[in-house]
């Protein structure tokens, strides 16, 4: 593709599709930590994951089904090198466990004890996490708006982690950091598996690693949910929100989410679809506070320092 079609690419407008696409991408994902406060009520943070992705794998399978009889029941593959190569099930595990079954656990782990208007805020720290990630990883060039982007991005979360639930302004509560610690855990393993599917995976559809990472974990959080009392929890009457809730999450927040997201990305530019993460941390906070979660002026400077941090981060890739 020559140059001048390159940048009339970049400036195509947005058709109504794509703006309906990026639109239900933000309100899906800006709900999911809501949801997950929801299914806490009724079960434990394994449970709500482990629920998560056995609705998710349910609604993908059929999906990564249809990859893999292409892959490997048709018969003219041997004609076709690229059908013919096997899948790279290593590097597809590593995907699964960095970017579903480790995050799905490890955000409601947090919720335990943070807000989810909090956690949400902090998950905006993925495109800085991604960074870091190439950085250490495959040794990325880190230019000093980059690093000061990385600087506003860490002091907004720190911040946000460490003040007390009880009421905005009213101080910090350092029993909050390992909870904290643990959704920025979270925004790490998002990182590597962004990393690993753009340098490892260029070969495969979006739909394709979306489908062939998430209906295996799926059974792993079948199997674990029939080791626990998870079937008894949920034939509790006032089980029932919780089951709906964390079952929305996984349809709509996870299997659903991706798809859209993905063809998103087909419709317009990466850069435009991950453009989403600016308005996510908002989508949270607006859910926490209707909820009747604490939001005052220190909890918006926090979210101003997050924001800056990823749009020089963003910047910089834009160039």
């Amino acid at each position: 593709m020559s140059t001048a079609s390159t940048s009339a690419a970049r400036t195509a407008p947005v058709p109504p599709l794509g703006w309906a696409l990026y639109v239900g991408v933000i309100l899906i994902w800006g709900a999911s930590f809501i949801l997950i406060k929801r299914g806490l009520v009724a079960f434990t943070p394994l449970q709500v994951g482990a629920l998560r992705m056995s609705v998710a794998g349910t609604c993908l399978a059929p999906i990564a089904l249809f990859f893999l009889l292409k892959k490997y029941a048709n018969k003219t593959a041997a004609f076709n090198p690229a059908l013919d190569r096997p899948y790279p099930w290593a590097t597809l595990a590593m995907v699964a466990i960095t970017g579903n079954l480790l995050p799905a656990v490890l955000f409601p782990l947090a919720q335990t004890h943070l807000p989810s208007s909090t956690v949400g805020t902090i998950n905006s720290l993925t495109p800085l996490m991604t960074l870091l990630i190439g950085i250490i990883a495959y040794g990325e060039r880190l230019r000093p708006q980059a690093l000061l982007g990385i600087v506003l991005g860490f002091a907004g979360s720190v911040s946000l982690i460490l003040m007390r639930s009880s009421g905005a302004g009213a101080g910090f509560d350092w029993a909050n950091l390992g909870y904290g610690g643990v959704a920025l855990i979270s925004s790490v393993c998002y990182g590597i598996s962004l990393n690993v599917v753009k340098r490892r995976l260029p070969s495969l559809r979006s739909a394709e690693v979306a489908s062939l990472t998430i209906a295996p974990a799926g059974f792993i959080g079948l199997g674990y949910l029939l080791t626990t009392d998870f079937f008894v929890r949920a034939a509790a009457p006032e089980a029932l929100t919780s089951l709906l809730a964390v079952c929305l999450l996984g349809a709509m927040g996870t299997a659903v989410a991706l798809l859209l997201f993905y063809r998103l990305v087909q419709l317009t530019t990466p850069l435009f679809a991950a453009s989403n993460t600016y308005f996510l941390p908002f989508m949270a906070l607006l859910w926490g506070a209707l909820d009747g979660e604490p939001v005052g002026w220190i909890h918006l400077v926090a979210l101003a320092l997050i924001l800056g941090g990823v749009w020089l981060v963003n910047r910089r890739t834009s160039k």
